[in-house]
């Protein structure tokens, strides 16, 4: 579903009618949703960017409307089978994982709110659903299957016997390509943090980003392959800095990691 935001004037009236007419049955007050989308835009964000009508549905979900409940099972929750499809996840599992995210996104401890009032409207819900549903379904994998035999390549991948100066990474300081990494992430926008971890961590295609951001296949894979570049010179530097290896042998390392970036994502950040 598409952005429905108010124009750069923001018609708040506007607004609140083209939310309702995309979720028919739901009702939130007026005064009490746009107070919600306020509470939720950035210091230099644009309304008009947000996708506003599925804000709506989702202040709607934490108010625990009927209408809007039964919308996101429908619309939405129905979907899970597929997104999680390839997880292989057994019939039990899956239902239990099913469970686990109405529970994520709907409930909380006392005083506090639910998973779905984090959702910032800036990109479609049905993108950020699918992205929960996913880390939740990684979560529930024995440990052994997503860690154990990643770890063992990152050895290998943090340092290839082509020098000793690239073996000692490997023996004492493969600690200083996580911190390196870790820091290079750091200094990234939010965005393009999020970005790289729904391609690497949790399995989303160039098509899938597009539909999440809301931009054709072409900017999605350019905006990605830059945010990886500037990650990997920025590890890079990083390394150059924390331990003795020359330039020439921290490349080589971030050529390793360039080639299997999905195995050090989901190593590093498990």
């Amino acid at each position: 579903m598409g952005p429905s935001a108010p124009s750069a004037s923001g018609d708040l009236d506007d607004l609140v009618v083209a939310a309702r007419t995309a979720w028919p049955g739901v009702n939130v007050p007026a005064e009490v949703f746009l107070a919600w989308v306020e509470e939720r835009l950035g210091p230099d964000e644009d309304p008009a960017a947000l996708f506003t009508s599925d804000l709506y549905l989702a202040c709607a979900c934490v108010r625990h409307d009927r209408a809007a409940l039964a919308a996101l099972e429908t619309t939405y929750l129905t979907e899970l089978p597929r997104w999680v499809g390839h997880l292989r996840l057994s019939p039990a599992h899956l239902d239990d994982l099913a469970q686990q995210l109405r529970s994520e996104l709907l409930v909380a401890e006392p005083g506090a709110l639910p998973k779905l009032a984090s959702y910032r409207a800036q990109g479609p819900l049905g993108g950020w659903i699918r992205i929960t549903a996913i880390r939740a379904g990684l979560r529930m994998l024995p440990r052994h299957e997503t860690t154990s035999s990643e770890d063992d390549r990152l050895s290998e991948l943090v340092a290839p016997q082509q020098s000793p100066e690239l073996a000692f990474l490997k023996t004492t300081d493969q600690a200083a390509f996580k911190a390196a990494f870790h820091a290079a992430m750091r200094s990234l926008p939010p965005k393009e943090q999020n970005l790289l971890r729904q391609h690497y961590v949790d399995g989303l295609s160039i098509d899938r980003l597009g539909e999440v951001y809301g931009m054709h296949r072409t900017s999605s894979a350019r905006w990605l392959r830059q945010a990886r570049e500037t990650l990997l010179q920025t590890t890079k530097a990083h390394l150059m800095r924390q331990t003795r290896a020359t330039a020439s042998e921290c490349e080589s390392m971030i050529r390793q990691a360039q080639s299997q970036l999905e195995i050090t994502f989901r190593s590093l950040f498990d």
